[in-house]
């Protein structure tokens, strides 16, 4: 009975997460931080981005990317999880904040644009970008605690692209995906473990929808 809102605040030092919740009649719930808003910031005095939420549980859940180092324009993936009295989840990365850079795979930058939860992983989905105009669809899986999950991909991290499958194009070739799905929901109504990504390819300015599904 419970709606939780999450954006962007300015902050003293930049762009910080705000999440608030309403109670069921509109209504800021106060068992929530103390007045129904939390503010926090991911990575210190660096511009926070929010682009999803989803509930884990009791647990909130929020998805987004942050500046690796202040006049920096590079991004890293980055997931807050919070108590359900607003309070940072300590038992989630020991701060109840996770960063995840995509530089073991090459890119310079990441960006998260969508999350999901299922069996006490949690998956963040959206693109690693390798220049201006090279971009690949990115996926991160983590354990319930906030590690990397390395039975996915061998370290919790993936990319790929559809270069293979769209012609050829030397003017850049981007992927991106805005949507995830494990096991229910959006495509993916079996049983098995696979998760379903949602997002976009561009290939000399010409954009198509982009499906991909992985184990």
């Amino acid at each position: 009975g419970k709606i939780v809102v999450v954006g962007e605040v300015a902050g003293g030092f930049g762009k910080d997460v705000g999440v608030m919740r309403l109670n069921s009649n509109g209504t800021l719930d106060n068992t929530f931080s103390g007045d129904g808003k939390g503010f926090y910031n991911l990575n210190h005095f660096k511009d926070d981005f929010v682009t999803g939420v989803v509930m884990q549980g009791s647990k909130i859940v929020v998805s987004g990317y942050v500046q690796e180092d202040s006049g920096s324009s590079n991004t890293v993936f980055a997931v807050l999880r919070l108590n359900s009295d607003g309070t940072p989840d300590l038992t989630f990365n020991g701060t109840g904040v996770k960063r995840i850079s995509f530089a073991a795979e090459g890119a310079f930058s990441a960006k998260a644009y969508a999350l999901s939860t299922a069996n006490n992983k949690i998956i963040v989905v959206g693109r690693a970008e390798f220049n201006a105009n090279n971009w690949y669809m990115a996926a991160a899986r983590l354990n319930n605690n906030g590690s990397l999950d390395n039975s996915f991909s061998g370290d919790g991290i993936t990319i790929f692209t559809f270069r293979n499958v769209v012609p050829p194009c030397d003017q850049g070739f981007e992927n991106e995906a805005f949507g995830v799905a494990i096991n229910s929901g959006l495509l993916l109504v079996n049983t098995d473990p696979g998760f379903v990504l949602v997002g976009r390819t561009n290939a000399c300015g010409n954009s198509d929808v982009a499906i991909a599904r992985l184990n």
